[in-house]
């Protein structure tokens, strides 16, 4: 059974994002018996289709199918990702959040 995780953050850490992927791949190749998936909605989502008057409708709808939450924040947090952010505390997913 994998373990879908969301991360979430603003787009000033993209990058930090990314490397939190990179991460999860190398500890699935490393120990195949966690099956973490991150959730890559860049990628996971194809821009221009989505049914929704809003692009994060869709993003939202990827984090609602993942058991835990990453939030990564600098100086402030994004509108969206703070929607993210109400929506795990809601569902009462597992937030873990880096500063």
């Amino acid at each position: 059974m994998n373990t879908k995780i969301f991360i979430a953050s603003s787009s000033e850490l993209s990058d930090e994002r990314n490397k939190i992927h990179e991460i999860f791949d190398r500890l699935n190749k490393c120990h195949q018996h966690l099956n973490i998936e991150p959730v890559k909605w860049e990628t996971d989502l194809e821009k221009g289709s989505s049914k929704n008057e809003r692009f994060q409708d869709d993003i939202n709808k990827h984090l609602e199918c993942c058991r835990e939450v990453i939030l990564l924040f600098y100086s402030k947090i994004g509108k969206f990702t703070f929607e993210e952010y109400r929506l795990a505390l809601k569902q009462n997913k597992k937030i873990f959040i880096y500063l």
